[in-house]
């Protein structure tokens, strides 16, 4: 397994981001129709840390926090998350130094964390952009934790080098839900890029997942996913997966589960679908 080092700054507490080929999964848990109406909802002016949605602090005080539109924003950062986290993104973020979001626990204790996409009031869709070589979302779950991502609107996309969607955890299980229209998009790197060190990671794409964005045949794979136990994915969509290399990859895994019914899974370099 290999691990790239990225130091953080200007962010409430400089953290070393551990991001390449580690593992993590889970069985898939679908927010669809979840009820959110117990929990407290704190808007950016008055969770933040920072300015906007900048730097938020989870320290127990909150289960649920949304980030509306923050257009032109520095991104939004969870240095340190100490308790489960439910995040709902239904706005614009973009940064062009760093992660869109960044959410990391390397001095928590294994919380568990939801991220989920909803539509914005009015004719607005989540964009969660990165102009840099980190992907528009990253969660490091150092400590533990599981990890689901629902993404239902909008699209999370890297206009540069980094992945769309950088998902790991050392301990726990990695669930992700795309909708049907929503994206995830890296122009020169792995679209989606899934680590479970010690776990396992369910995929269930009905939207489109890309590592070749901008159509230069440049880029990384559609989806990496390395797990300890199974990988279970299922592509029903006739959008993706796409990849400059592969469509899809699965790499030192105990247990690879495929489903492409209906699906359209390409490698415009490599193999519509590699497991190694």
């Amino acid at each position: 397994m290999l691990r790239q080092t990225t130091v953080k700054s200007g962010k409430a507490n400089e953290s070393t981001l551990l991001r390449k080929r580690l593992l993590s999964g889970t069985a898939l848990a679908l927010l669809s129709g979840v009820a959110f109406s117990g929990l407290a909802v704190l808007t950016p002016s008055s969770a933040q840390a920072d300015d906007e949605c900048g730097v938020l602090t989870n320290n127990g005080s909150t289960d649920l926090i949304s980030c509306g539109p923050t257009e032109g924003q520095d991104g939004i950062s969870y240095p340190v998350v100490q308790d489960d986290l439910q995040l709902n993104l239904n706005g614009t973020t973009q940064n062009a130094t760093a992660d869109g979001v960044w959410i990391s626990n390397d001095a928590g204790f294994g919380p568990n964390i939801v991220v989920y996409t909803t539509q914005y009031p009015g004719p607005i869709n989540p964009a969660i952009f990165s102009n840099d070589s980190d992907p528009a979302l990253a969660v490091e779950l150092n400590e533990g934790g599981d990890i689901t991502l629902d993404h239902d609107y909008g699209a999370f996309t890297n206009n540069d080098e980094g992945e769309g969607v950088n998902l790991f955890t050392s301990s726990g299980d990695i669930n992700v839900n795309i909708a049907s229209g929503a994206v995830i998009n890296a122009y020169d790197n792995n679209g989606l890029d899934l680590y479970a060190y010690d776990g396992d990671i369910t995929v269930v794409n009905a939207g489109t997942v890309t590592g070749d964005g901008d159509g230069d045949f440049v880029g990384g794979n559609g989806l990496f996913a390395s797990a300890s136990g199974t990988v279970d994915i299922t592509n029903s969509s006739m959008t993706s997966m796409v990849g400059a290399v592969n469509g899809m990859e699965v790499a030192d895994s105990n247990q690879v589960l495929i489903n492409n019914t209906g699906g359209l899974t390409v490698g415009l370099g490599g193999e519509g679908v590699e497991i190694n």
